[in-house]
């Protein structure tokens, strides 16, 4: 199974180097994205969760080392792992830049094979990283997200909502007579059921998206948009008899992640 390209952020005010970084690194199969300022750079992070970030030092209106912070100060449930792109070589700099989270520096001008091998030092320790986040932030039944990841993550989507002004609907599933499926035929055919439920959950979803083990037999799948949008992305349990209950809530107004405005009766789904 071929994975996905790795995806990488280049920040820099300047339009050439902009397009030459970009074309060495689509010549080696990293996803590029592109920004000429900080600004910019922030709103890529947000809407498409880079792994990489090559960003220019100088530059108006935010700086690389703004943003920087900016990026540490974020929790975005993964690490960003930071090259900075400078020509300054004082000790001094170099402290800045580390204190503001810098992984790494490359001075200008940029030498290609440098470039590219400390863009494969950051991505071993982008995989690492990922490995090791994935077993302490997956359910081991379900292979959803853990109860805590799926707050972290709620918590975050609530409020770029309430920043962008859009809809967040969730959506809390819960398995009909699940204790009586482990009474009559044994926990291990309850995990059965959970493995089964969240294999189908976990390939129904969006990309932006996000899914978890509530806790029990209970889920919550979160999505931005309102509850036309998450009943058609749930839709495809629709067609078969009832085994559970899904109630939907939706975000419209300023308040709080657990505030979630509930719509009168739970909509029922296939869960089993």
């Amino acid at each position: 199974m071929a994975t996905e390209p790795i995806k990488v952020l280049i920040v820099d005010d300047d339009p050439a180097m902009l397009r030459l970084l970009a074309k060495w690194l689509e010549a080696e199969g990293y996803q590029v994205l592109r920004a000429g300022d900080g600004r910019m750079a922030m709103e890529l992070i947000e809407a498409e969760h880079p792994r990489l970030l090559v960003t220019d030092w100088e530059m108006p209106p935010l700086n690389g080392l703004e943003l920087c912070r900016w990026v540490r100060s974020q929790n975005f449930g993964h690490y960003l792992y930071t090259i900075f792109l400078t020509v300054r070589t004082e000790s001094a700099d170099m402290l800045k830049g580390l204190e503001a989270g810098a992984d790494d520096f490359l001075k200008k001008p940029i030498d290609r094979n440098e470039l590219l091998a400390r863009i494969r030092a950051g991505s071993r320790v982008m995989e690492l990283e990922q490995r090791l986040s994935l077993l302490a932030n997956t359910d081991g039944m379900t292979g959803l997200a853990t109860r805590r990841v799926l707050f972290e993550d709620l918590r975050r989507e609530w409020s770029r909502s309430e920043r962008y002004h859009t809809p967040l609907s969730c959506v809390m599933i819960d398995i009909d007579y699940f204790k009586r499926v482990n009474d009559n035929y044994g926990h291990l055919a309850g995990d059965e059921v959970l493995r089964q439920l969240g294999q189908l959950l976990g390939t129904a979803v969006r990309n932006s998206d996000f899914i978890g083990r509530f806790g029990g037999e209970e889920l919550l799948r979160c999505a931005a948009g309102n509850h036309r949008t998450t009943s058609r992305v749930m839709g495809r349990a629709d067609a078969k008899p009832d085994h559970g209950a899904a109630g939907i809530g939706q975000r419209r107004e300023a308040g709080h992640h657990r505030e979630l405005r509930r719509r009168p009766a739970p909509r029922r789904y296939v869960v089993a």
